[in-house]
């Protein structure tokens, strides 16, 4: 075989043509999901979207099949695997004694079926190939929906943007200003990895500057999204960065606080900008666009102005300056969450939510009201705490407990357990620990919000979820944290 045409090292045809089936099937499963009505978020009758999924998931299942047979029956064995599947099987079994819409049912036992399989899929997936493509798949997805929103979100009138009580806010495709906020927060510590080059190859140099580019768009779409858990996420992420920065970055926190500090700079002009010197007025979108364009554009340089000024301060000096200021962020948010005269402070609202919670366990808090009954269940106890309704808990443990039984708890904490357990094992890992914060963020914001819904962000989060499991612990390799600075590697991580 010409050496151009050669498979990496120990890759056989069969596994490399398995391997791409599964990649397709993911991406195109993703994808399909992301542009779909609000990320896949349809009625709750309505099960077009979910049987594609579910189909894909199927294919990608069947690609983990044929890459790794003796591997799938112990990816199904995985912990968050076993939680998945268990939540599945509630979801059909838990109807037979709740009287529940048979539409609903299929919808809702689709979705669990599909994130079950792609779990599975992707455990095997990255045993064999590393979690690098799926990190870049993740990082795929959230440039591309949230350089839509910010699209959007400098236009008079756009469905990539949306009203958050009087405010504009992007939302891209997914059409949840919250869960864009997610998945851009937790791209930013790979971003800004990617973004550090070296400059000795023009590969290096493309890297960097592409990575700057969607770092620049990720820290303005936390900026403006008005999203209370994306600033939180943020600077918890940026926080563990310079405690603890973990072999898998390979080098000191000091060589990723500059392209962090460029995308906060930019992060906060975009604020000032869209926030206090140009609130949207009628038919001037031009100038917004043109603004947004600008900023983007020019955090690459930025970083590359910045690295040499850092680097020249001591390292004790910059952590304490890091410090500083993300606990100034946090007090900021924390007072905007909380503060006396805000009726609708985030804290407050979140803890509406778990009294709803309370009020629907203390009727029935073993068998469950039957899946997706939660709203129907909850309308009267929302009417008088909020005065209006929301379809959903604002919690997987809370939601999973009222609507699939004390079963569904024990579900829902098992895939917690298994979760956490995996991102502390492979916390050395190569790309691995770079995913780990859109797996845990997912989590964390699941405790106090809705995104899990969106089928287009649990289906990346589930593709996540199984790389963070399946992925090696014994990493080798081309990765991300050489100490030249050189951005995602070329190569893929070593068969697990």
């Amino acid at each position: 075989m010409p050496e151009r045409l050669r498979l990496p090292e120990g890759i056989t045809v069969r596994e490399a043509v398995a391997g791409l089936l599964w990649l397709v099937a993911i991406t195109i499963a993703v994808f399909d999901q992301l542009f779909e009505s609000s990320g896949g978020l349809l009625e709750p009758t309505e099960t077009s979207n979910a049987v594609r999924l579910a189909v894909l998931a199927g294919v990608a299942l069947l690609a983990a099949l044929l890459l790794a047979p003796r591997s799938l029956p112990r990816a199904l064995i995985a912990l968050p695997v076993l939680a998945l599947a268990l939540l599945t099987a509630l979801t059909f079994i838990v109807p037979a004694w709740v009287p529940t819409e048979p539409d609903q049912v299929t919808r809702l036992g689709l979705l669990t079926v599909a994130y079950t399989a792609i779990t599975a899929s992707a455990v095997v997936f990255s045993a064999r190939f590393g979690a690098l493509p799926v990190l870049l798949l993740f990082v795929l997805v959230v440039t591309v929906a949230g350089g839509l929103g910010l699209w959007g979100y400098t236009q008079v009138e756009s469905t990539f943007a949306g009203d958050n009580q009087g405010d504009l806010v992007p939302q891209g495709p997914l059409a949840y200003r919250n869960a864009l906020a997610l998945l851009s927060a937790a791209a930013l510590i790979p971003l800004g990895r990617w973004a550090l080059a070296d400059g000795r190859t023009a590969t290096s140099a493309a890297i960097s500057v592409a990575s700057g580019l969607a770092l620049g768009i990720a820290a303005i779409v936390v900026a403006v999204s008005l999203s209370e858990f994306g600033v939180f996420l943020s600077a918890l992420l940026v926080l563990a960065l310079l405690i603890w920065p973990g072999p898998s970055l390979g080098v000191s926190p000091q060589r990723v606080l500059p392209p962090l500090i460029g995308a906060g700079v930019v992060a906060l002009a975009a604020w000032i900008t869209y926030r206090k010197l140009l609130p949207l007025p009628p038919e001037r979108d031009d100038i917004r666009l043109t603004l947004m364009l600008l900023l983007v554009a020019v955090t690459p340089a930025l970083i590359w102005g910045l690295t040499p000024l850092v680097y020249r301060v001591p390292e004790k000096y910059t952590r304490r300056a890091g410090y500083g200021l993300i606990g100034l962020g946090v007090l900021a948010l924390f007072v905007v969450a909380l503060g006396p005269g805000l009726p609708t402070g985030s804290a407050e609202l979140r803890g509406n939510y778990y009294e709803v919670i309370l009020d629907l366990l203390y009727d029935e808090p073993l068998a469950g009201v039957g899946p997706g009954n939660y709203l129907q269940n909850a309308y009267s106890s929302q009417l008088l705490l909020f005065g209006t309704n929301t379809s959903f808990a604002h919690s997987i443990p809370g939601e999973a407990w009222v609507e699939l039984g004390l079963a569904g708890l024990f579900a829902s904490l098992l895939l917690y357990v298994g979760a956490f357990r995996d991102a502390w094992l492979k916390r050395s890992v190569p790309d691995a620990a770079l995913l780990a914060p859109f797996v845990l963020g997912f989590l964390l914001s699941g405790l106090i919000d809705w995104s899990w819904h969106i089928p287009a962000v649990t289906a990346l989060w589930a593709t996540a979820l199984g790389a963070v499991s399946g992925v090696s612990r014994v990493a080798q390799g081309t990765r991300p944290g050489a100490e030249s600075g050189a951005g995602p590697p070329g190569g893929v991580s070593s068969p697990g």
